[in-house]
């Protein structure tokens, strides 16, 4: 006894078939445009032929470009209140005066400490009111003073021409003791 033969489903023969159509389809279309001619730029004598409705370049027109342009840039596009660019007008210009430098009272600070180590030139400073004190290295601003210079013992502040020392240890005077 031999086995009957079992009929393929009827999606399996719809499925295959659909395969076979599309592929027949893709290969038709492949063949086609192999063989048809490729324009990859037409030429300027084609342009006429295949855009009939263009003007060519060198025929004359009714208005100069130069005479278009202008018009275009005059005549409002999006908004009735579009014009030419109008520089503002320059207004005068003043005379710059030179800004006057505050004539510096000396600081009042008192010189707490030097420090002076490998380049390093600082100095420690405290106000005469206060009880804290900072470092400032040597080229820093103080109150409008440049600390121009630390030596051991002494600093140099320097202000507008003038010249300002403090001493670490300064010495009593008469009328100070």
């Amino acid at each position: 006894m031999s086995m009957p033969r079992a009929r393929p489903a009827p999606i399996l023969v719809i499925g295959t078939g659909l395969l076979l159509l599309v592929n027949g389809l893709l290969a038709f279309t492949g063949w086609r445009q192999a063989t048809m001619p490729m324009m990859i730029a037409p030429s300027q004598r084609d342009l006429p032929r295949l855009f009939p409705n263009t003007i060519p370049r060198d025929a004359p027109t009714a208005i100069p470009p130069e005479q278009r342009e202008s018009e275009a840039l005059t005549r409002p596009l999006f908004s009735s209140s579009r014009r030419p660019y109008q520089p503002p007008a320059a207004a005068p210009i003043a005379p710059i005066e030179a800004p006057t430098v505050p004539d510096l009272t000396p600081p009042d600070y008192v010189l707490a400490g030097i420090f002076i180590d490998d380049g390093h030139h600082r100095a420690l400073l405290r106000r005469r009111t206060e009880t804290n004190a900072l470092w400032f290295n040597e080229g820093d601003m103080i109150d409008g003073w440049r600390l121009a210079s630390v030596e051991s013992g002494k600093i140099a502040l320097e202000a507008n021409d003038r010249r300002v020392e403090l001493e670490l240890y300064p010495t009593q005077t008469p009328a100070a003791q």
